[in-house]
């Protein structure tokens, strides 16, 4: 996310927090950790990611909320550097969790936790 963030002029100053000097270093593999294990960082990196699929994917037209949700989950889950088609594709496989016999679509799951919270 942070390469695709810093190759754009506007989500580079926008997400500036996200970004660091030398990606690849050991500091800023610590720092990433840390931040991972903070919720207030965690939400930074989901609205960086929601961010990059909507300038990604901003010609995709949406027939309702729950479908952009099940997309948008799909390419967390999958990668939302794929295209629409392997993401969409994405979106019907059962893979969750994955050494488990029963499993689940990533999509459903994101779906029944958004009409819980409107419930």
């Amino acid at each position: 996310m942070e390469k695709y963030a810093a190759s754009d002029t506007v989500l580079k100053i926008q997400y500036a927090a996200c970004l660091f000097a030398d990606p690849n270093s050991r500091q800023a593999r610590v720092e990433r950790i840390d931040h991972l294990n903070t919720l207030e960082w965690q939400i930074k990196y989901l609205t960086l990611f929601c961010a990059l699929v909507n300038k990604r994917f901003e010609s995709v037209l949406f027939n309702s909320e729950e479908e952009k949700l099940r997309f948008y989950a799909s390419a967390y889950n999958s990668g939302f550097h794929k295209t629409e088609t392997q993401i969409r594709e994405t979106e019907q496989k059962a893979l969750f969790p994955h050494f488990s016999r029963k499993k689940f679509k990533y999509s459903d799951i994101a779906v029944w936790f958004y009409r819980e919270i409107l419930r």
